[in-house]
């Protein structure tokens, strides 16, 4: 996956009712939370299971997805059986759809926006650990970013990336969202569908 991450052209994220998310760019170097602290010295902290980055060109993400989670107000992991939608436009959230997302995520949106004038996407998270996921949530959001699946974070905060349009200063969320991820596409390849991970680098 890291691999096919550092080498991608083009990614799209497929979500519940037909939502298609863009990247039409290149990805940040992949960094893995593995528990590998032989050769590769890759490490991570408990619980383990992650893949993540972020585009090179936040600009260059367009389309909508839809999501079934997020960290509250209270810090707490928060499920929604119905999932909802989020357009972005150059990568910045633009709507959500009023008839199914829930208060308190616009709450937590509000709240970003607030502090950091738009709600901007930044990390792409690959998680790979089968022990968590949409019906095996648990309250930490640490822990839960490593459910099979993917998230996104919203908000200016990503210190592992630097970017030169992001002053360290103005940025201060970081808020990982849960997506109802039916399939990704990185370049041509199918790596992720029907809720696990396709791709076979030998074929």
């Amino acid at each position: 996956l890291k691999t096919k991450i550092d080498n991608a052209k083009r990614v799209e994220v497929h979500s519940g009712n037909g939502a298609v998310l863009t990247y039409n760019t290149g990805m940040e170097p992949a960094l893995l939370n593995t528990g590998e602290y032989g050769t590769t010295k890759v490490g991570g902290t408990f619980p383990i299971g992650e893949v993540f980055s972020e585009p090179k060109d936040l600009d260059q993400v367009n389309g909508e997805a839809e999501l079934f989670g997020f960290p509250n107000m209270e810090r707490k992991v928060e499920i929604h059986a119905r999932p909802w939608r989020v357009r972005f436009q150059r990568g910045v959230v633009t709507w959500c759809d009023p008839a199914t997302t829930p208060a308190s995520f616009m709450t937590t949106l509000d709240m970003i926006k607030g502090a950091e004038g738009d709600a901007l996407i930044r990390e792409f998270g690959l998680g790979l650990n089968r022990a968590m996921g949409k019906d095996r949530p648990v309250n930490d959001i640490t822990a839960f970013e490593r459910q099979l699946g993917l998230h996104f974070s919203l908000g200016k905060k990503h210190t592992v990336y630097n970017k030169s349009t992001i002053r360290r200063r103005a940025s201060r969320f970081h808020i990982d969202v849960f997506v109802d991820v039916n399939k990704i596409v990185i370049d041509d390849d199918v790596i992720f569908e029907k809720g696990d991970y396709t791709y076979d680098p030998q074929k």
